[in-house]
């Protein structure tokens, strides 16, 4: 167990390494993005992304997590989780391609341009495969692709749209369409890079419905947690309108970025975890990164309490002001779902997703409801609480069930 822990330390370093650029780059592409497009327009930017999103979740059907759990037990299978990956891309683009047929046909009115939902749309097979290659790197451990296809799934967005405000160009179709080109590249990067280590595409039904019994409850489950953490985008802009959107949203983006930490941990920890065949190992591994982290989260949380109140009105403009109270708010919460997201993880290493799905669908429901009777009554920092609430209940719920299980 030693050299496991001591290699997913080393692999969770040189992703952080790379992610914490990625951060860097981020969060000043969303300073130049906010400012670009002022709080209105960072409301739809915000609603588009939550889109494309919620569109990945649901046509992903947990293959990641399937692809990740078969291929860390047998390498083998490289080549129809390769074959797979571009197959089910190809399927979910046709299936986008006839939705936005349909609302082009019905002229839904969903706080959208319809140029920037039809991007919206088409972003949802080009994150798919990107996730699904990420995932498949990162068991065949190619962390120096891995490295490259993440700093240009930002640097690239990020040039255009510091180009675009230097221009002064407000347009959130080109901040969406810098997005989908960049997703293109890496797309295109990454199956030039697989092609050229010799592997040849498969592809399999067969495996494909066995991924998908053990994908759709990882699925299920994922959706809903999904929606804990976006539902709100889509009730605040249904209840209070885009301006207030763009506040709450850059919140959320900001704690979506904290939560890189905690989710980097989970995504390396995944295929290290499935491949130790022992159970009482694999659960000491586990509660050992769950300290680490735990640790190291409390600290992020107290340094982002501490500096966001001088930072966003700063690096954002006094027009996102009202952002800090939320962010704050937020950052407690987010803190609550990346440590949850250790047992999640582990429970999903031995096909137990359960406890998953339950906690998730109890915090979904307790965020509408609760939403629905704070929104209107407290506005945007109502919906920071309730969203708090939910986290808290899905790191409570996943914990005493992790720990009862010892």
């Amino acid at each position: 167990m030693k050299e496991g822990l001591l290699s997913y330390i080393i692999n969770l370093f040189k992703v952080l390494f790379t992610k914490g650029l990625v951060i860097i780059i981020g969060f000043l592409n969303s300073i130049i993005i906010a400012r670009c497009l002022g709080v209105e327009g960072q409301g739809q930017y915000a609603l588009a992304m939550t889109i494309y999103s919620v569109g990945f979740q649901f046509i992903n059907m947990g293959l990641h997590s399937a692809h990740t759990y078969y291929l860390a037990k047998d390498p083998n299978k490289i080549s129809v989780v390769f074959g797979n990956s571009i197959g089910i891309t190809c399927v979910s683009f046709v299936l986008c391609m006839i939705i936005n047929y349909i609302f082009a046909l019905g002229k839904f009115e969903v706080g959208l341009p319809y140029e920037a939902l039809c991007i919206s749309f088409y972003l949802i097979p080009c994150y798919l495969y990107y996730y699904l290659q990420y995932q498949t790197l990162l068991v065949m451990d190619k962390i120096l692709v891995l490295s490259v296809l993440d700093i240009i799934i930002v640097l690239f967005p990020f040039i255009g749209n510091l180009l675009l405000y230097i221009g002064g160009i407000e347009s959130i179709l080109a901040v969406l369409g810098l997005l989908l080109c960049s997703y293109l590249i890496v797309d295109i990067f990454g199956l030039v890079y697989i092609l050229g280590i010799h592997v040849k595409p498969k592809i399999s039904i067969k495996f494909y419905c066995k991924c998908i019994k053990l994908g759709i409850v990882v699925s299920l489950a994922c959706f809903l947690g999904y929606l804990v953490l976006r539902v709100d985008i889509f009730m605040i802009q249904a209840m209070l309108g885009g301006e207030d959107t763009g506040i709450y949203s850059l919140a959320a983006n900001l704690v979506e970025i904290v939560n890189t930490f905690a989710a980097t941990c989970t995504m390396v920890m995944f295929p290290k975890a499935t491949a130790i065949q022992d159970k009482e190992l694999r659960y000491k591994f586990t509660t050992r990164i769950l300290k680490i982290i735990s640790f190291c989260m409390i600290v992020i949380l107290v340094v982002g309490e501490v500096l966001s109140g001088y930072l966003i009105p700063l690096v954002y403009g006094e027009s996102f002001v009202a952002t800090v109270k939320v962010f704050r708010i937020l950052l407690i919460g987010i803190i609550f779902w990346g440590l949850a997201g250790i047992p999640i993880s582990y429970y999903t290493t031995e096909k137990r997703y359960g406890i998953s799905f339950v906690s998730y669908a109890v915090a979904f429901l307790l965020n509408v409801v609760l939403n629905f009777w704070w929104i209107p009554k407290y506005g945007v920092i109502g919906a920071a609480f309730t969203s708090v609430i939910s986290y808290f209940i899905v790191l409570v719920m996943t914990l005493a069930y992790y720990i009862k299980k010892k």
